[in-house]
């Protein structure tokens, strides 16, 4: 397992903080050198009690600190958008680089001239909607992108700006409001670790390893302090328990079996067995499809086909296969004439291919032809951003600031179905 203990290492680039890496960071130990190093990579339960360990001196907090926390967290995300928004030389670009999502009545008041208390008032209004609208950190991620792109030359900004001493004043400002952003997310995330841990070992049954399952937890208890809302009155803890169970629920669906199922035929195969175990106990015999569908709500075909494909027994790829030479069925399977050897590589392909296919259909249509033809889904050549530019009688930086939203609207989609 890679270690989740969630800590605040320095920033490697300027501006743009990956949320999830830096937030599972690796956990402190008093160990020190080849000791460490030992526990570490040879041991596998030794790094795990240590994670333990550490956890275990971690501050609780009580419900007046997590409301604060989480209040002191809001302000700091409001304030960092409130430094992206306030430069107008770098304002435009930063509105552009939004997801369609984020085109708020608040936001796009910022495209008229205002100076001012008036203009001040606009950010103020702009940064809390924005904040709040932003519950999966895209919006922001793609803010700090054209923030880190502009301080290292690139992007729109307008000639003569670069070098003045207000854009370097502005590039520190969302710097240090950032890294503040992102050090009190992470604080949070550390204080609740031990949350994850209660909740881990409750599903640790065998069918992953308790390390897993614990890094699988916090996962969900980023999402969770992402996603918290204070104003709504509950605790913290409470609201991120649902997080972890469903994040740690998914993973077992997901990684607890040989065979990956769909989790709603798990789900569905959860209530049929259910169904079954009360109907035997109660007719005395084993229940027919059409009683299990009955009871099930479910249509019989589909009752038959759970009985085939999730309650039958899978076989092995890993079995002898029964031949002279004693090989297993993987080796049977494995065409000789493929480079990588894999039975299953064209089947998945396919089956990423179809995804994109049905994701792109869910774009905007400029969007979707400018992945299309940037990348040669459509055809064997791959258009540069200017060669698409002149087609659409668009700027360069355009295109890629459309071509930016529409794969973040793909890498959204694909993280859905768990494709990424």
């Amino acid at each position: 397992m890679k270690s989740s203990a969630a800590v605040a290492p320095s920033p490697s680039r300027a501006l743009v903080a990956p949320r999830r890496a830096r937030l599972a960071g690796k956990p402190r130990s008093r160990a020190r050198g080849d000791d460490r190093r030992r526990a570490s990579t040879t041991d596998g339960s030794g790094y795990l009690t240590m994670y333990f360990r550490d956890m275990a001196s971690l501050h609780v907090l009580q419900p007046a600190e997590e409301f604060s926390t989480a209040k002191t967290i809001e302000g700091l995300e409001v304030g960092l958008w409130v430094e992206l928004l306030s430069y107008p030389p770098t304002l435009g670009a930063v509105l552009d680089a939004l997801p369609a999502e984020a085109e708020l009545p608040e936001v796009k008041a910022l495209r008229r001239p205002l100076a001012g208390k008036k203009g001040e008032q606009a950010i103020a209004r702009a940064a809390a909607k924005l904040r709040d609208a932003d519950l999966d950190r895209l919006f922001i991620e793609a803010a700090l992108t054209v923030a880190d792109r502009a301080s290292r030359g690139f992007g729109t900004v307008p000639r003569g700006v670069r070098g003045t001493r207000a854009f370097a004043d502005w590039v520190q400002r969302v710097d240090v409001a950032a890294r503040a952003a992102h050090a009190a997310r992470a604080d949070f995330v550390k204080a609740n670790l031990r949350l994850v841990i209660s909740i881990a070992r409750r599903f640790n049954h065998g069918r992953m390893a308790l390390a897993d399952l614990v890094q699988e937890g916090n996962l969900g208890l980023m999402k969770a302090v992402e996603r918290y809302d204070y104003r709504r009155g509950f605790r913290f803890s409470t609201y991120a328990s649902w997080w972890i169970r469903h994040a740690i629920s998914r993973a077992l669906a997901d990684k607890g079996r040989e065979i990956r199922l769909p989790v709603h035929m798990i789900d569905a195969h959860h209530r049929l067995t259910k169904a079954r175990r009360e109907l035997t106990s109660k007719l005395g015999r084993s229940p027919t499809t059409e009683e299990l569908a009955t009871a099930t709500n479910m249509p019989a075909d589909k009752v038959e086909n759970m009985r085939r494909w999730v309650l039958e027994q899978s076989v092995s790829i890993d079995r002898p296969a029964g031949d002279e030479e004693g090989r297993t069925l993987a080796e049977v399977l494995v065409d000789p004439e493929r480079e990588d050897g894999s039975p299953t590589a064209d089947l998945e392909m396919d089956a990423l291919t179809s995804e994109v296919r049905n994701i792109l259909g869910e774009l905007r249509p400029i969007e979707a032809d400018i992945l299309r033809q940037r990348f040669g889904l459509a055809t064997e050549k791959e258009l540069t951003l200017k060669e698409i530019g002149e087609k659409y009688n668009l700027s360069r930086e355009r295109i890629r600031q459309l071509q930016e939203q529409a794969l973040v609207k793909m890498r959204r989609a694909l993280q859905r179905k768990e494709l990424m």
